[in-house]
C-alpha cells in the first residue's frame, strides 16, 4: 500500500494541531454514582476474560486528550502473594520499548549529531563494512536493515556461540540474567551475508534494534539510559521506566504468567496449578535495552505518550516522520513507520501501535496521532489474542463517537 502524499499533508497538520496541553496522569475520577458511558459497557465486555479469581491481570486506560475515558484493573500482579494490579505496577512494555529507542535516534537527528541516511558502518566499524556500508539509521528503525537474528537460543546453537565467542557466559541460563549490550553487539561481528537488500523489505522482528543503545552511547559518549533519562524521561516528566538487572530487581513489578504445562519447572507454579511464572531469568527477550527490555507503569506510560505526541519529546517535523508508512508489513492494512506499526484502514484515522507478548506479558499501545484518543493495555498473562481483542478496541472507540470527525481517513 503506497501513502499518498495528500494524507501525509493532512495528518502532519492534524498533528500540529492539536493542543498542546499539560502531561497529567490519567485517572478515573467518574463518581461511582455515575452510570457508565456506553464505550464503557463496551470496553467491560470486551475485557471480560480478565475477571479471573485469582489469576494474573492486567491494566487498560483510554485516554482523550489529558483526561481518562476508560480506566480498569484486573487480577494479580503476583500470585504468590496476591498482590493487585494498580497503575503503580511495574509492567515489561515489551515491542513498545521501542518507542523511547525511536524518539532517542530522531532527537540525535534534530541535534545534527546523526542523519536517518547515516550507514551503521560510520557508528560500528568492528562490523562487515560490505554488509554494515549498506544498512541506513532509517533502515534500523524501519525494520528493513537485512540483519539475521543471530541470538542463540537452543542448546545446539549456545554450544556454538560461547566457544566461537569471547562470552561471558558459562551456560545458556547465563544469558537470561547477565547480558549486556557489549554481548548484543557481538552477535553481529562474523556477519557473512544479509537476508536481503536493506530497505527492500520488512522484517518483523528486525535485530538492528539491539543497536540502537551502543549507538546513541557511541555518539554521545554517555551511558543510554543516562542519556535518555536526562533527554527523554525528564522533559516528559516520568521517572518510573527502568531496564531490570540481576543486580538491580524491579521493585513492583508484576510477575508474567503462562498458563501451566506439564510436569512442574523451577518457577514458580500457582496453587490451583493453572499458571506458571514465566518473566525474568525464564526468558532470554528482556536484556536490549532498546528493543524490549523496559518496564514501566501504566500512569507513566501515559505521561510519556502523550509528552511523545504533544512535542515535549521530539519536533512535529520528526513526529510525522514516525507516522509516515515507509514499507508494507505482511499483515493486511498494515505499515511500518520509524519505530511504530501504522495500521491505515478506510472508516479510522491512521493508527500508530505496538503489540507484543513477551515472556508471559502482553503489551498493546495505540494512539491516533490525528487525534486526542490514546489507549494501553499492559497485562501480565499471555494467553489471549492481543490482536482480535485490540481490534475490538478500535472498533468501540469509532463506534461510540470519539474520533474527531474532521480527521481525514482513507
Amino acid at each position: 500500500m503506497h501513502f499518498r502524499n495528500t494524507f501525509i499533508a493532512a495528518l502532519c497538520a492534524a498533528i500540529i494541531a492539536i493542543t498542546f496541553r499539560g502531561c497529567s496522569p490519567a485517572t478515573n475520577t467518574k463518581p461511582e454514582a455515575v452510570a457508565d458511558t456506553p464505550l464503557e459497557v463496551a470496553l467491560d465486555s470486551i475485557f471480560s476474560f480478565f475477571n479471573e479469581e485469582n489469576g494474573p491481570g492486567a491494566i487498560i486506560i483510554v485516554t482523550q486528550g489529558d483526561d481518562a475515558i476508560y480506566s480498569r484493573t484486573y487480577g494479580s500482579a503476583d500470585l504468590s502473594t496476591g498482590r493487585a494490579v494498580t497503575d503503580s505496577t511495574m509492567f515489561n512494555l515489551s515491542s513498545t520499548t521501542k518507542s523511547v529507542s525511536t524518539a532517542a535516534l530522531m532527537k540525535l537527528c534534530e541535534e545534527g549529531q546523526i542523519t536517518l541516511d547515516d550507514r551503521l558502518s560510520d557508528y560500528f566499524p568492528e562490523f562487515p563494512a560490505d554488509i554494515f556500508s549498506k544498512i541506513t539509521v532509517r533502515d534500523v528503525l524501519s525494520h528493513t536493515s537485512g540483519l539475521p537474528d543471530l541470538r542463540p537460543r537452543t542448546a545446539e546453537e549456545w554450544d556454538k556461540y560461547t566457544r566461537t565467542n569471547q562470552s561471558i557466559f558459562c551456560k545458556r541460563e547465563d544469558y537470561r540474567l547477565y547480558s549486556t549490550d557489549k554481548e548484543h553487539v557481538q552477535i553481529f561481528r562474523d556477519l557473512t551475508t544479509s537476508d536481503y537488500e536493506p530497505g527492500t523489505q520488512f522484517q518483523r522482528n528486525d535485530p538492528s534494534y539491539l543497536l540502537v543503545a551502543p549507538l546513541v552511547e557511541r555518539v554521545t559518549g554517555q551511558p543510554y539510559f543516562m542519556w535518555i533519562t536526562k533527554n527523554l524521561f525528564e522533559p516528559a516528566g516520568v521517572s518510573e521506566f527502568c531496564y531490570p538487572t540481576a543486580e538491580r530487581p524491579l521493585k513492583n513489578v508484576a510477575h508474567g504468567y503462562r498458563q501451566a504445562e506439564g510436569p512442574a519447572s523451577r518457577a514458580y507454579r500457582s496453587p490451583d496449578g493453572k499458571w506458571e511464572e514465566y518473566d525474568y531469568g525464564e526468558v532470554d527477550f528482556f536484556l536490549s535495552k532498546s528493543e524490549r527490555s523496559m518496564f514501566c507503569t501504566a500512569r507513566d506510560y501515559i505521561r510519556w505518550s502523550r509528552a511523545l505526541n504533544t512535542g515535549k519529546i521530539i519536533n512535529d517535523s520528526s513526529l510525522c516522520l514516525m507516522y509516515t508508512p515507509v514499507i508494507d508489513s505482511i499483515r493486511p492494512n498494515v505499515s511500518y513507520g520509524l519505530g511504530t506499526a501504522l495500521h491505515i484502514e478506510e472508516g479510522y484515522p491512521l493508527k500508530a501501535y505496538h503489540m507484543n507478548s513477551n515472556g508471559g506479558y502482553t503489551a498493546v499501545t495505540a494512539t491516533w496521532p490525528g487525534t486526542d484518543i490514546s489507549y494501553l493495555i499492559l497485562s501480565n498473562r499471555n494467553d489471549w489474542d492481543y490482536r482480535s481483542i485490540s481490534a475490538k478496541v478500535d472498533s468501540a472507540i469509532r463506534d461510540n463517537g470519539y474520533f474527531n470527525r474532521d480527521v481525514r481517513t482513507l
